[in-house]
């Protein structure tokens, strides 16, 4: 199993047994850039059409990373757009086309349950899927479930199936899925859950 860990800030050392980790790219903005180099970090933005995008995707790219995860997705075109402006950034720098790739958050809205229901065009890009209860389930009920603790059979069943989609959405794709478990009081109950039904790894929030 692959441990992706979400930090809110850079740390003086990353985490030794992490596989990569997530960082809102305002986070590295207040890295050395050497430190951000590093080729586990994988910044996090928000979906093109976000009022922060723009300018958020530009401070990621001035690090070069491998992988960009893109959080709050509704649509595939959102899917589309970020590689176009990818490949536009790869081709101004000289840079290989087509190598930062993708990783996208799914499951975390309405939105992005609908679109996993639809077909989607191929992107060599897309390099993951990561899926994301919290949002969804706070959306849904007054008090969130906490899905890392409660067993999947307590989970709503919108919950439920977005999960079950995210993970078939990448199987089918040939893509890693991973699941978003935040700071579960059984990381080994929850890991060995996510390992039994098919995921490729799991992503804790420190």
């Amino acid at each position: 199993m692959q441990k992706l860990y979400a930090l809110k800030a850079i740390p003086p050392l990353l985490p030794p047994d992490a596989d990569g980790v997530l960082l809102d790219v305002l986070s590295l903005a207040n890295g050395s850039d050497d430190f951000s180099l590093d080729p586990r970090i994988m910044p996090m933005i928000e979906t093109p059409d976000h009022p922060s995008s723009p300018s958020a995707l530009a401070m990621a790219l001035r690090h070069r990373p491998s992988i960009v995860v893109m959080r709050g997705m509704s649509a595939y075109a959102e899917l589309q757009h970020l590689s176009s402006r990818l490949a536009v950034h790869e081709a101004e720098q000289g840079w290989d086309d087509g190598g930062i790739q993708i990783i996208a958050v799914l499951g975390d809205t309405p939105a992005s349950l609908r679109t996993l229901t639809q077909t989607w065009p191929s992107i060599p890009r897309l390099a993951g899927l990561i899926f994301s209860p919290e949002r969804l389930s706070g959306v849904l009920t007054d008090q969130p479930v906490d899905t890392a603790a409660a067993p999947s059979g307590d989970w709503p069943d919108p919950v439920r199936l977005a999960r079950s989609l995210t993970l078939l959405a990448a199987k089918e794709r040939g893509i890693p899925a991973y699941e978003w478990i935040g700071r579960p009081s059984d990381p080994k109950y929850a890991a060995d859950r996510a390992c039994r039904d098919g995921f490729t790894g799991t992503v804790v929030t420190l």
